[in-house]
């Protein structure tokens, strides 16, 4: 197998895992927006934190987004220039 073909694999392997975290960054994400909305208090130490969580959330959420584009760009390149 070429060097090409090999790295075409490697990264076609790659996105399921990628793709599995995406989702399980969503899930996250959902969840600390609904804790968000839940919280009715009145207490800014706690308002704080649940701001960060959720903007942590956010945060992780669209790094991996990211990752994802830029594989599937790179497995793109791959397959354009292997043809």
């Amino acid at each position: 197998m070429s060097d090409k073909n090999s790295d075409i694999l490697a990264l076609s392997q790659e996105l399921p895992v990628l793709i599995q975290r995406l989702v399980q960054a969503k899930s996250d994400h959902d969840d600390a927006l609904k804790h968000a909305a839940e919280y009715m208090g009145d207490n800014e130490r706690i308002e704080k934190h649940r701001d960060e969580r959720a903007f942590s959330a956010l945060e992780h959420k669209t790094n991996i987004q990211n990752d994802v584009l830029n594989k599937l760009q790179d497995l793109q390149n791959k397959i354009k220039n292997n043809g």
